[in-house]
């Protein structure tokens, strides 16, 4: 068996990094997905109140 040349191990690594960054996007879409999924019961608690009083002053917001 001949060792691999410079060129086999430069493509190899660079196929090896197109196949991690694939697999880092769909792990990124995945978790993206999940967590809209478990949040989305939540949204009405997420969003800002019409009228919304700051803690500080009691003063309202203008809507």
């Amino acid at each position: 068996m001949k060792p691999y040349s410079r060129m086999e191990t430069t493509r190899d690594l660079k196929s090896l990094y197109f196949v991690w960054k694939l697999m880092e996007m769909l792990v990124h879409n995945l978790l993206s997905l999940a967590i809209t999924a478990v949040t989305l019961p939540w949204q009405f608690l997420i969003r800002p109140q019409p009228y919304w009083c700051h803690p500080w002053t009691g003063l309202r917001q203008r809507t």
